[in-house]
């Protein structure tokens, strides 16, 4: 009953403002680094780790993190990666990940382009937020993909500077 009184606040706010323009609104992935890189270009950050960086301006989604169980077995090499993706998977299916999402876009101003998922990993592909991305891709016909810091010219001047160091978590 709470998902479903969910949903229809959703549906009432998203009349107030005009779905279109939540449609509009892009989900990307990135990392803590070039937090100041994504909010300089229109998006609003979100943590989807377990800890997020002292001093980085940017909201959690702590729902959508690995649980420190999973990520010490994969980290201590207890899992494989296939099995990790497989323990994440199963993870996200027992939270309201397409609620958590939309719910953060209804809030955006007109001038915000969109949110982007942070977390530590600078390749995509070591991350958990690639397999949120696939995850939701596959699952909700949500387009997410990683920002590129390649697309805009005015990125690139900035991007071998990091905002934020990676963190070696003890597990």
């Amino acid at each position: 009953m709470m998902i479903l009184d969910g949903i229809l606040q959703m549906q009432k706010h998203l009349k107030q403002i005009g779905g279109i323009k939540m449609a509009l609104k892009e989900i990307k992935t990135g990392y803590f680094a070039k937090t100041k890189v994504y909010s300089d270009n229109g998006y609003k950050p979100y943590s989807i780790s377990r800890i997020t960086p002292k001093g980085c301006k940017c909201g959690e989604i702590k729902d959508l993190a690995p649980s420190w169980e999973l990520l010490k077995e994969y980290k201590n090499g207890m899992i494989t990666s296939g099995d990790y993706t497989s323990k994440y998977w199963q993870m996200l299916s027992s939270k309201d990940v397409e609620i958590l999402l939309k719910e953060k876009l209804i809030t955006l101003t007109p001038e915000e382009k969109g949110i982007v998922l942070l977390c530590y990993e600078k390749n995509p592909e070591d991350c958990h937020r690639s397999i949120l991305a696939s995850y939701c891709n596959q699952k909700f016909n949500m387009k997410i993909e990683e920002y590129d810091l390649q697309k805009d010219k005015e990125i690139n001047k900035d991007e071998d500077k990091d905002e934020y160091e990676q963190i070696e978590l003890d597990l």
